[in-house]
């Protein structure tokens, strides 16, 4: 596995563990729908979070929870596609709009550091998109600040020639969220 693709991962993760929780507070999952949807003639179906406040276009069936940790919640959507490719989205919530910025900002340095790095406006809200590689995997993501909150869009594959098709998935993944009123 290719040492850049695990730092992504981890990056990836911190970025969601240690926003506003504590290391030492367990992480809870409330599922509110498990292998849901159904997939229009194109393949793709409609996901709204229940509790999260957006929807995307995703290309297979999905499952809508929240996570907890301490007093963070991250409302996700994710569904597997195939026995290789992933494609999620999390929005995490901050108690206040400094906080958000302060994240999106510190995800943008973390990203730079390992790969391509572009940064553009969706919506009229800041955004970073991200990708990289290996011989084994490759995944391509945006990041979206929204006032008080970021949201995370991750595509992955572990079957690298399929790749540009991924790639083709994840810009109609991403170019599909919503942000609806709760």
């Amino acid at each position: 596995m290719n040492y850049r693709i695990v730092a992504f991962l981890i990056i990836g993760l911190a970025f969601f563990g240690l926003s506003l929780a504590n290391d030492n507070d367990v992480v809870t999952s409330k599922f509110h729908r498990k292998h849901s949807g159904k997939p229009d003639p194109s393949g793709w179906v409609a996901a709204t979070s229940t509790k999260g406040g957006y929807s995307v276009r995703l290309p297979c069936i999905f499952d809508d929870f929240t996570e907890t940790q301490g007093a963070e919640k991250r409302y996700v959507l994710e569904c597997l596609h195939g026995d290789y490719k992933k494609f999620v989205v999390k929005k995490i919530e901050y108690r206040n709009i400094e906080q958000a910025k302060q994240k999106f900002r510190k995800i943008r340095e973390n990203f730079e550091f390992l790969f391509s790095v572009t940064e553009s406006k969706y919506q009229g809200n800041p955004s970073i998109e991200s990708s990289g590689s290996s011989p084994g995997e490759c995944m391509y993501m945006q990041t979206v600040y929204a006032q008080s909150s970021v949201i995370f869009m991750t595509a992955m594959d572990n079957e690298t020639p399929k790749c540009p098709n991924l790639e083709a998935m994840s810009r109609q993944f991403f170019n599909s969220l919503i942000f609806n009123k709760n």
